[in-house]
């Protein structure tokens, strides 16, 4: 009898957004992880320039925005080429793209075009001030995007391997039939990972005593949770619970719309 094939992983095409930080490396590593062993899974490396902050520093009397952007579109292509490399290396198919805008914005826009069904992302360690006052890439995309994201380990962390690991999910609504927990329990299945779910706690200080109870004893490889639909979102922030869930958990932190 020929070998049983390998589960069917959950996302067949992923976004990964890519840039030159340690964080944007931790993404790429853990996509390659989660594609390899399965040629049904594409990789789509996509690196974003961002004109409007980049015009907006240059001198327009002189060439320092042309030069910028040459460098930039430069820098841009060695960035993917390493990131292809690296997937073949593995043996995991994978396609770059160079887009030219809002980071966030491109990013999903590219993801819906491609029929997406998964977006990566980095994650860096920022204070409150300076997220109110720059915003983050990973949480615009949270934000805006009605994709499951993937947002990747923070800094220093070394999250156990999904194959054979836990997946910890969080039941907001109580429900083990609400959009996070499928998700969880299809990348469980998936990997070989075991499921476990949490139940949601009445307050926010009940929560995170839960969360970081469940964290130290189970030390999971992925961290699940809800998010709201988009229209319910405001307007710049992301909301309490997933901007805490980020901010507390080390591992991986794949969000789910609810």
């Amino acid at each position: 009898m020929p070998p049983a094939r390998a589960p069917r992983r959950p996302f067949s095409r992923i976004v990964v957004a890519v840039d030159s930080s340690e964080a944007s490396e931790r993404a790429v590593s853990l996509a390659i992880s989660l594609a390899r062993g399965d040629t049904r899974v594409e990789l789509v490396f996509c690196h974003v320039i961002d004109v409007p902050r980049m015009m907006a520093r240059a001198d327009h009397l002189t060439d320092d925005y042309g030069l910028s952007l040459e460098t930039a579109r430069r820098e841009a292509r060695g960035l993917l080429d390493r990131c292809i490399a690296a997937a073949e290396k593995a043996d995991v198919l994978g396609r770059q793209y160079v887009r030219y805008g809002a980071p966030a914005s491109e990013v999903t826009m590219l993801a819906g075009m491609l029929g997406a069904d998964l977006i990566m992302i980095g994650r860096r360690r920022h204070d409150r001030i300076h997220r109110i006052l720059n915003g983050s890439v990973a949480g615009d995309i949270v934000r805006t995007s009605g994709l499951p994201v993937l947002v990747a380990g923070a800094n220093g962390s070394e999250s156990p391997a999904l194959h054979g690991g836990c997946v910890l999910a969080e039941l907001a609504d109580e429900s083990e039939l609400s959009a996070p927990v499928k998700s969880a329990s299809a990348v469980a299945s998936a990997y070989g990972a075991d499921l476990v779910c949490l139940s949601g706690a009445k307050n926010s200080r009940a929560r995170s005593e839960a969360v970081e109870h469940a964290i130290g004893e189970l030390q999971p490889a992925l961290f699940v949770v809800g998010a709201m639909s988009q229209q319910r979102w405001r307007d710049r922030f992301l909301p309490n619970i997933v901007e805490r869930t980020l901010q507390m958990v080390s591992a991986p932190v794949l969000v789910v719309r609810n």
